[in-house]
This record gives C-alpha cells, structure tokens and sequence, in this order.
C-alpha cells in the first residue's frame, strides 16, 4: 500500500519543470547576469529547463501575466559576443593603418639601387609604384574587416530585434 503512494508522489515530482534562478542588476549602466544577487536592484530571472533544446527566461514581474522572455539572458549574452568580436575587428583595422604607415615612411629609404631592381628610372617613379601596392594590400585587408564588423552588426540588430519581440535565437 505504501509503495504505490511513494511512486505517484515520485511521477508528480519528476513531471514539474525545473527552474534556475538567474539574476539581473544594472551595475554602472551594463545589464549583468549573475546566479547571486549582484546588486540592491537584483531582478529575479527564473530560467526554466523543460527538457528541450529551448530555454525560457520570466522575470518575477512576467511569471504572474505574461508569456516569459524566451531569449532575455541569451539574446544579450549573444549580443555582447558580438561586441567583442566587432571590437577585435576595429583593433584590426587600426593594427592595419598603423603598419601600412610604416611601410609607407620605409620607402623613404629606398635608394637608386632598389629603384632599378624594381624596374623603375627614378627613386620617386619608384616609392610611387611600391606606395600604389602597399595601400592596395592594406586597402584590402582593412576593407575585410569592415565587411566582417557590417555582418556582425546585422546579427547583432538581428538578435536585438528577436529579444524585443519575444522570438527565439
């Protein structure tokens, strides 16, 4: 008799969904995620696992009226990814400018030897042929990053936009 009790009372338990608690602060203007209240103005973010490949996050606010916020935590996790990446990609481009201007002042050096050797009469003829190259070199890599930093702000917005409607990633 006792026995069926103990394994209704187990199936009960083991259909609940289970929840983890997420906090949300706002720590000199950022948002931040922590599993430990992070701030007087902690905000309880319960994140809930339902067994699929979906996780849904509800605010305190949230739980008693609305749908929950399917991608708060993610979404803004996601976006600060690409911040970080867009930023690697303007360190790029100056990395870039700055070695081009090296190479530029180095053909300064460039003497009537190496002005024959490239096939050129004149040392200016010369530094104006190899300037032409350099910058189209660097012209091509800075102009890579840029692409790369125009992609990266596209799925940022993309994410933005699906976090404020309520979409999933």
């Amino acid at each position: 008799m006792k026995y069926p009790v103990i394994f209704a009372a187990a199936l009960c338990l083991t259909a609940l969904p289970s929840y983890a608690a997420v906090y949300k602060c706002t720590i000199n203007g950022v948002a931040t995620f922590s599993q430990q209240p992070c701030g007087k103005d902690a905000q309880i973010i319960k994140v809930r696992y339902s067994g699929a490949k979906t996780v849904t996050a509800v605010t305190s606010e949230e739980e008693e009226t609305q749908q929950p916020n399917v991608s708060e935590v993610d979404s803004y996790l996601k976006s600060q990814e690409y911040d970080r990446r867009i930023a690697m990609h303007e360190r790029n481009i100056s990395d870039y400018e700055a070695r081009m201007a090296e190479d530029l002042a180095q053909l300064d050096n460039m003497n009537q030897a190496t002005a024959n050797y490239l096939g050129s009469d004149s040392i200016d003829e010369a530094k104006k042929q190899q300037a032409t190259i350099v910058r189209a070199n660097y012209r091509a890599l800075i102009d890579n990053e840029k692409n790369a930093i125009s992609e990266l702000q596209k799925y940022k917005e993309n994410i933005n936009a699906a976090a404020k409607l309520n979409k999933p990633l």
